[in-house]
């Protein structure tokens, strides 16, 4: 049937009184529209009329207390007064100057995912950040091949895919073994101030610093005053020029003069035991204690530098 009610002022357009196994039995319609309800029309779910659903001012409202009201509009935007405890739920957004979700109020833990059995507790897109506090100048996020750390737009630390590390201030490397592969970098560079450079007074192992063949430790800005070890020894060298060698046989070569400021000290042995010493190069000079003079080996064996008194 359909009912036309002609007194608008007074009185409900149906009531239903009495007792019932269901108040109104709508399981035969063949209309998908069980129950249509105009704008503003509210539908009451206790006597008092309190609690309600209708759909007005583009909302689709639920109340349960007077200013107590849940709200979703026409744009899929859903507004609620408390919390919003969400389970098996993908929600996607297309709203682009609004944020996705706003948790405000006070909890124990804003966001606990300690439940969850993914993995993935957050997951965030390329170029998306994680912001540490309510001005989002500190953030974290992937972007560009690389995970970086910013403040204030400024990279503070980075991460790569090869596991290469940058840092804008120091590094305090503890009980760490670094591999770096990538070849037009320094491995570390320190800059700024500070009481020592590197300290390693507290290393307990004897090994300070392992250099391999071929490498130096470079004494200036510039490289060129250099120390190192290579197949022919331990040199010191200015660019390319050795100054100073030690081979592996304890032979030390200069390229200048040797000026000691004590003057030179021949070491001393006996007359025996120097006789005792062959096959050494030509110009090997000692002191003969017994005879009081250097010896001076020459091609022709061992010789005695005449000596005369100082005038």
């Amino acid at each position: 049937m359909t009912t036309a009610i002609a007194n608008p002022a007074s009185g409900m357009a149906w009531t239903l009184g009495g007792q019932a196994l269901i108040g109104l039995n709508l399981t035969g319609l063949t209309a998908p529209e069980a129950m249509r309800f105009g704008t503003g029309q509210a539908l009451s779910w206790e006597p008092t009329a309190v609690v309600l659903t209708r759909f007005a001012d583009g909302k689709l409202t639920d109340q349960v207390a007077a200013g107590v009201a849940r709200t979703l509009d026409t744009q899929g935007n859903e507004t609620i007064p408390g919390a919003a405890h969400n389970s098996q739920t993908v929600v996607s957004l297309s709203q682009p100057t609004a944020s996705a979700f706003v948790a405000q109020g006070t909890a124990a833990i804003g966001l606990d995912t300690t439940g969850l059995t993914a993995p993935d507790a957050l997951r965030m897109a390329e170029g998306q950040h994680v912001s540490w506090e309510q001005t989002a100048t500190v953030q974290t996020r992937f972007a560009s091949g690389q995970l970086q750390e910013t403040w204030g737009g400024t990279a503070l630390r980075s991460l790569d895919q090869s596991g290469n590390e940058t840092l804008t201030g120091s590094s305090l490397n503890s009980g760490m073994t670094t591999t770096m592969n990538n070849g037009s970098a320094s491995a570390i560079t320190l800059n700024g101030k500070a009481g020592i450079g590197v300290n390693l007074s507290g290393l307990t192992t004897p090994q300070a610093v392992r250099l391999g063949s071929g490498q130096t430790v470079a004494w200036e800005p510039t490289g060129v005053i250099t120390t190192g070890y290579t197949s022919t020894g331990l040199r010191d060298a200015n660019g390319s020029t050795t100054l100073r060698q030690l081979d592996t046989a304890g032979n030390e070569t200069l390229s200048g003069a040797l000026t000691p400021a004590g003057g030179v000290r021949l070491p001393t042995f006996s007359r025996v035991a120097i006789k005792g010493m062959s096959n050494l190069p030509i110009g090997t000079t000692l002191y003969d204690a017994d005879d009081d003079a250097p010896a001076i080996y020459t091609s022709a064996g061992w010789k005695l530098a005449a000596l005369n008194a100082i005038p």
